[in-house]
């Protein structure tokens, strides 16, 4: 996300910021850079932020790139032609396109390459195009987006010109006249900036000029000169040059600030000595700048950094400009000594201001939005910055209990008085360390010390203290801590037993006493804290558990009767941890109990109690709670830990987290060393002092940083950088690459370290991990596919950039486990079973070609054999019937019915020889075969047969041997019987082709016969048998005048002939 679209997201909560600190006065925190953190050089003259949010700092030693930790530093070298042409560094630039250009002191200007980290060079040469200077000494892109260029000797117009993606430059010299007829054009250029009239101001070592920068007039602009020679400013030299929010241009010079005002371009001198000013640090200016908020940032040679605020410019000139110096926490040199030489303005985070410096690095100026008051305790009386409790009473006095005495700092004075205990009583103490401390109703002071308790007030300004007696005191341990009840009694804790004071008597009397032997025999058991809630009912805090004394509709508890709750390590409803630190209750009457190990809420469900718990993981800054404290305006929980303070909102997540960088006394608190005073501040005490504050105070920064994906390494320790696939979003990685680290960073200054990051990888996990402040993480053996990288980062206060940024991460498979290869594989297999197929096809072929040719060779020796031999049979039987005289003419029918026999099987033979012959296995060769039968047996008969021709695409339909045979005997059979019994004149055959079948009709005319199922005859059941047989329809039908036989052969019964 880019920081001009963030700043939109912040400009309330960042007006919210100024307005409420203004009273005061605004504070920063200041934060510098230095060689010891990276930077390359410590004089730094130019800064700039990028499109991503990284800052770039111009120096003597390098061009430097900060992310908020790291720099990376970009050098000159030798023989490498992609690196920036100097080290020497002076001036940056980011124009409206993103680019990043950089003029050196004494080797041209630079352009950077984000995809190879490198720069093209522009270089001093001889031609109306190029510039005539190496020293580049000033850049400035105007409302247009032209770039102009100062050098070291003139004004530079820098034309571009783009052809298929691909730019370049050409560089105009812009005349500069300070008279007629005399120009300057070779003189040192110092500043360039425009204003909201579309001028350009370019500040020179001869004076001021203003020009028109409309790119319709291709001549020279008309230019305007100031200096000092024609009374108009006050020095010759311009080194800065800033536009402040109503359009009055600030010129710095070596002797103070010109301010042009329009309309009518008055000027007015700001100096040191002048009326119209307080509190000018020096006239010697180096820098400016102008807030987003309107505020004017001067930078001075020797004298630091000052600012005016808008306010104070907007009452100007009828009230002098107030200059204030810049208020920090802790104060730095540089800041008020120092040569401040450049300025920015942070673009992600509204407010933070970027300061260079001529021999002291980098500071940035962070606005302090946390209003943070700690007192370390510095000047105690007592030596000591350690606080064990503390209370404020109404008379602007904090008390607070320490390891070596009580103190009372009064905050209208900031002086302290001291108690010790020790020098009270005449028993004697042993140390004086304080162990609690509470007020009652009337501000008198109670507090433990050892095994006794005192009481305080403030008399005329003098603290009267007394010791408070113990009713039967017989336990001499030590006194824990005290507590201030809702009911308006004081209680005192010690480790067997609860004390609450008599007022009337002015002892404390046993309210609660341990006699459990097992508990008493514990050597680690004792009292730690007590709270009595909104309904009246105590709750007791253990080393050992969580007790409840429930009011139950009567006056008091049953003191005697406690209900007991405990850790359960099986149970997540129970109670997280069974060693109390401390009770409280919200604003909603829920109860939250502090332990040693988390945090948890007591959820009250029809008269059940269960116990939901937090920690670390719901964004406690630590998880022992040492005290917690209810700010009722917000009905948020404030929690001090032994890592710093954390904001929790009770509907169960930590709103932000806050440390020592925050302002805070330390990082480790003490526990019962917290109170809110009754005007809502509350008070937390640690080991280096307390910090108090008013939670409406502590704005918490909403600007999210900017998220970026910056490189990849590979498992080879390759680094890809990320640049050239931001347009894309996706980049291949090869299979071997599939372990891999992502780099990442969110830019935001406030306080890097603290800035936080979650990812997810889509495809890989389903929820977000979440990585503190780690920058990186690592993916190893990740199988082939394509992911989606997801980052987010929160700023230092907790507020995420939610969209963050994503990368789609394509693991490309191996090739054995492409598609491709899979294809490939597939397809040699498909070959392999094919050739297979075509072997085992072709083997059949030859086995079939041979069976034909045995089937071919065997029928025609079986034809010649068997109808030799038949032949001479019955040649043998005509001869014997010749020869047999009338004696024996009884054997004439044997011998005729021999010769009739061995006819008949001379025709059957030769019909199932014709169906072995594979030469005749076609439709058309049956066909032919029936037409040639019927023809042979309707000869010479009187009945007339017709047979019609068929197509000799019928060749190509190939029918078995015994569907042929089948089908031969069939209308054999049909055509016998016709001729037998039909008395028919005419008969016909014919063959039809359909789609489905080939159809064979033979019919007659004769007399027909009656189809009532029971007249049909051996003949015709043999038809059917043998139809059935070969899974062929047969059809005969005779209605009276004639007989049609039909018998349909389907496709599947054919095939074609190979």
């Amino acid at each position: 996300m880019k920081y001009h679209i963030l700043l939109l997201q912040v400009f309330l909560t960042g007006m919210l910021c100024t307005f409420s600190l203004q009273s005061k006065g605004q504070h920063y925190k200041a934060v510098s850079m230095s060689l010891a953190d990276g930077l390359s050089q410590s004089s730094v003259y130019d800064i700039i932020q990028d499109d991503n949010g990284f800052i770039w700092m111009a120096t003597q030693d390098g061009l430097n790139k900060y992310d908020g930790t790291t720099f990376t530093v970009y050098r000159d070298e030798p023989f490498d032609t992609n690196s920036i042409s100097s080290n020497n560094t002076a001036v940056l630039l980011k124009d409206s396109k993103g680019r990043i250009w950089a003029g050196t002191a004494n080797n041209g200007l630079n352009l950077f390459q984000p995809s190879s980290e490198g720069f093209l060079h522009f270089q001093a040469g001889i031609g109306q195009k190029q510039f005539s200077s190496n020293i580049i000494t000033s850049l400035y892109e105007d409302i247009n987006g032209t770039i102009w260029i100062g050098t070291g000797k003139g004004l530079y117009r820098v034309n571009e010109t783009v052809a298929e993606k691909k730019s370049t430059f050409s560089f105009e010299k812009i005349a500069l006249q300070t008279n007629p007829g005399d120009t300057i054009d070779h003189k040192f250029i110092s500043i360039i900036t425009g204003d909201r009239n579309k001028q350009l101001w370019v500040g020179t070592f001869a004076g001021l000029f203003k020009l028109s920068i409309n790119r319709t007039n291709n001549t020279n602009p008309v230019v305007v000169w100031y200096s000092k020679k024609n009374n108009r400013l006050s020095d010759f030299v311009i080194q800065a040059i800033a536009v402040d929010k109503t359009g009055d241009v600030w010129v710095g010079t070596r002797s103070g600030i010109d301010i042009i005002s329009y309309p009518g371009e008055n000027i007015r001198s700001v100096k040191r000595n002048s009326v119209n000013q307080q509190n000018m640090a020096a006239d010697h200016v180096k820098s400016l700048l102008c807030g987003t908020n309107g505020d004017m940032w001067i930078g001075y040679n020797d004298h630091g950094v000052q600012v005016v605020r808008e306010a104070s410019i907007l009452k100007a000139p009828e009230s002098p400009l107030k200059f204030e110096e810049v208020k920090t926490e802790t104060p730095l040199g540089v800041l008020s000594k120092g040569a401040a030489i450049s300025f920015w303005e942070d673009r992600i985070t509204r407010g933070i201001i970027w300061c260079g410096f001529n021999t002291g690095g980098a500071v940035r100026l962070i606005p302090v939005t946390k209003n943070f008051s700690t007192n370390r305790m510095v000047s105690s009386p007592l030596n000591t910055s350690f606080v064990s409790a503390l209370v404020k009473t109404d008379d602007d006095r904090v008390w607070l209990g320490t390891n070596k005495g009580l103190l009372c700092f009064n905050k209208r004075d900031n002086s302290y008085q001291t108690v010790l205990p020790s020098s009270i009583t005449k028993d004697g103490l042993d140390g004086d360390y304080i162990s609690g401390l509470v007020k009652d109703e009337s501000n008198k002071l109670y507090f433990g010390s050892s095994n006794k308790i005192f009481q305080s007030e403030v008399k005329n300004d003098k603290i009267l203290t007394r010791e408070v007696k113990i009713e039967s005191d017989t336990e001499l341990n030590f006194i824990r801590t005290l507590s201030a009840g809702t009911d308006g009694a004081i209680y005192a804790i010690r480790r067997y037993s609860i004390l609450k004071l008599d007022p009337v008597a002015g002892i404390f009397k046993p309210l609660i006493t341990q006699d459990d032997p097992a508990r008493i025999k514990d050597q680690g058991f004792y009292y730690s804290c007590h709270y009595i809630d909104y309904y009246g009912n105590h709750w007791v805090g253990t080393s050992s558990g969580l007790e409840l004394y429930e009011m139950n509709g009567r006056e008091q508890p049953d003191f005697n009767k406690p209900q007991t709750f405990y850790h359960h390590q099986s149970d997540t409803t129970s109670l997280r941890n069974q060693n109390i630190l401390c009770i409280t209750e919200d604003s909603d009457h829920n109860i939250w109990v502090g332990t040693m190990n988390g945090l948890t809420r007591i959820v009250n469900e029809n008269g059940k109690r269960r116990f939901v718990n937090y920690s670390t993981r719901n964004g406690l800054k630590n998880n022992v709670i040492y005290a917690i404290l209810n700010d009722s305006l917000t009905g948020h929980l404030w929690i001090s830990t032994n890592n710093g303070l954390t904001e929790f909102a009770t509907r169960g997540f930590a709103i932000a987290t806050y440390d020592i960088h925050d302002g805070l006394q330390s990082n480790e608190f003490n526990s019962y060393a917290a109170f809110k005073a009754t005007d809502g501040e509350l008070y937390f005490g640690g080991i280096d002092g307390y910090t108090s504050f008013y939670p409406r105070q502590i704005i918490r920064d909403q600007s999210p940083p900017s998220v970026l994906i910056t490189s990849i390494q590979l498992n080879g320790n390759q680094l890809v950088k990320l640049d050239d696939y931001q347009e894309s979003k996706m980049i291949d990685l090869k299979y071997k690459d599939n372990s891999f680290t992502v780099n990442f960073i969110g830019l935001h200054y406030v306080d890097p370290q603290k800035n936080q990051y979650a990812y997810k990888l889509e495809g890989f996990q389903s929820d977000w991990t979440y990585a503190g402040n780690s920058t990186r993480v690592n993916f190893s053996q990740l199988p082939p596919g394509k992911y989606i990288f997801r980052v987010k980062a929160s700023n230092s206060d907790g507020s995420y950039n939610t969209e963050g940024d994503m990368f789609i991460i394509n693991v490309k498979p191996p090739f054995y486990k492409t598609i491709w290869f899979y294809l490939m594989i597939a397809a040699f297999i498909a070959g392999v079973l094919w050739g297979l197929h075509k072997y085992r096809l072709s083997m059949k072929l030859d086995q079939v070609r041979e069976v034909e040719k045995i089937r071919r060779a065997t029928a025609a020796d079986f034809h010649d054999e068997l109808g030799h031999k038949l032949t001479i049979i019955s040649w043998f039987a005509e001869i014997l019937k010749k020869k047999i005289g009338p004696e024996q003419a009884d054997l004439r029918p044997h011998l005729d019915r021999i010769i009739e026999a061995s006819g008949t099987l001379y025709h059957t033979m030769k019909d199932m020889l014709w169906a072995m012959d594979p030469d005749k296995d076609s439709v058309y060769d049956l066909y032919s075969q029936i037409r040639e039968f019927g023809l042979e047996l309707f000869d010479n008969t009187g009945v007339l047969f017709e047979a019609g021709d068929v197509s000799e695409d019928l060749k190509e339909q190939i029918i078995s041997p015994a569907h042929k045979r089948h089908v031969l005997l069939i209308f054999k059979e049909v055509m016998h019987n016709s001729l037998k019994h039909a008395n028919s004149t005419t008969t016909n055959l014919e063959l039809v082709r359909e789609e489905q079948l080939v159809r064979f009709r033979f019919k007659d005319n004769g007399t027909g016969f009656k189809m009532n199922g029971h007249n049909t005859g051996h003949g015709l059941n043999n038809v059917k048998r043998r139809a059935s047989m070969i899974n062929a329809r047969i059809d005969i039908h005779s209605e009276g005048n004639g007989t049609v036989a039909e018998l349909d052969l389907l496709n599947d019964n054919l095939k074609t002939a190979v």
